[in-house]
């Protein structure tokens, strides 16, 4: 299971007249202002429209992530815009009596802009390679 970032190109001229770029990474610190306005038009119910509510989670995510204790935050991004974000879990199960790797995905979101383009396609997509590497 890799950690870095990986680039691919994406052909499909019919529905978005072209070619395009996307990287799916890891999130980074410099990445929580979008990675939270995402968040808020993804899920509006939430509530992290607000200031107040966005520098508390912020300020909590940034702790967690320094820590290292947070799940991976993946971000797909195109041309630097970050477009929808993903957590990825890793698990160690018991499958008859033999401890063994599993993962899990949550928050799958898409900011509302990019809705129909793909993008929670394309993370599940890139969920799926990264645990079966």
């Amino acid at each position: 299971m890799s950690d870095a970032a990986f680039t691919y190109d994406r052909t499909n001229s019919t529905r978005l007249g072209g070619r395009d770029m996307r990287v799916f990474r890891k999130i980074g610190i410099e990445d929580l202002p979008r990675y939270y306005e995402v968040l808020a038009h993804a899920y509006p119910g939430v509530g992290m429209l607000t200031e107040d509510a966005r520098a508390r989670v912020t300020a909590r995510i940034e702790r967690a992530v320094t820590r290292g204790t947070m799940p991976a935050h993946y971000v797909l991004e195109e041309d630097g815009e970050i477009l929808g974000l993903v957590w990825m879990y890793d698990y160690i199960m018991n499958l008859l009596g033999t401890e063994t790797l599993a993962g899990g995905v949550g928050n799958v979101a898409v900011d509302l802009f990019y809705k129909k383009r793909h993008v929670a396609k394309e993370m599940i997509e890139n969920y799926l390679n990264h645990y079966r590497d």
